[in-house]
């Protein structure tokens, strides 16, 4: 599995993008970071996306890029969900121990695993970030850990505390999360 990366030169459309205009280059690549696209051994390749997967590294400068001043304008606004996913993505990544290694999946059909996390005994796992605190198992993660061949699955939640959804996944808050993988 090809390890996290931070960009050192931006795609061209994230050059050219408003936001990334607006900041400047320096600013925005300390703004905005991405993961790879997971590179499995037992998936059929051209069934993946192999793009990698962009997110906001700092959700104040995303809030203040999308005109929104309090917690409520962020809650109401479309923007909330990646907002959240990358705050996510941000904590997780910095918590892992050394020797992980971590990366995006998703395919041309849709099912995706917002990280796929291999530690360093070769144990799997595919984290799905939600914001929402009653998920549902949905038939494109099941797929997915089938096909990453994934030890066990996580949903990480805003809050509450951790339930199992299957015998392999379970439904935890983000703060619980945290203390797991640390």
């Amino acid at each position: 599995m090809i390890p996290r990366q931070r960009t050192s030169t931006l795609p061209k459309r994230l050059r050219q993008s408003p936001a990334v205009a607006l900041l400047g280059s320096t600013c925005s690549k300390a703004c905005i970071s991405f993961v790879r696209s997971h590179r499995g051994r037992s998936t059929r390749v051209s069934d993946w996306s192999k793009a990698p997967k962009f997110y906001w590294r700092d959700s104040g400068i995303l809030h203040t890029l999308a005109g929104l001043h309090n917690l409520e304008q962020v809650l109401r606004h479309p923007i909330c969900g990646a907002s959240w996913e990358g705050y996510c993505i941000e904590q997780i990544l910095g918590r892992l121990p050394k020797g992980t290694n971590t990366s995006h999946y998703r395919t041309h059909a849709g099912a995706e695993v917002d990280l796929v996390i291999e530690k360093a005994d070769s144990e799997i796992l595919a984290a799905e970030i939600k914001r929402m605190l009653s998920p549902k198992l949905t038939p494109g993660l099941v797929g997915s850990m089938e096909t990453l061949t994934a030890d066990r699955g996580v949903i990480v939640i805003s809050e509450g505390e951790s339930y199992p959804l299957s015998k392999t996944v379970t439904a935890t808050g983000l703060l619980s999360f945290l203390k797991i993988i640390s």
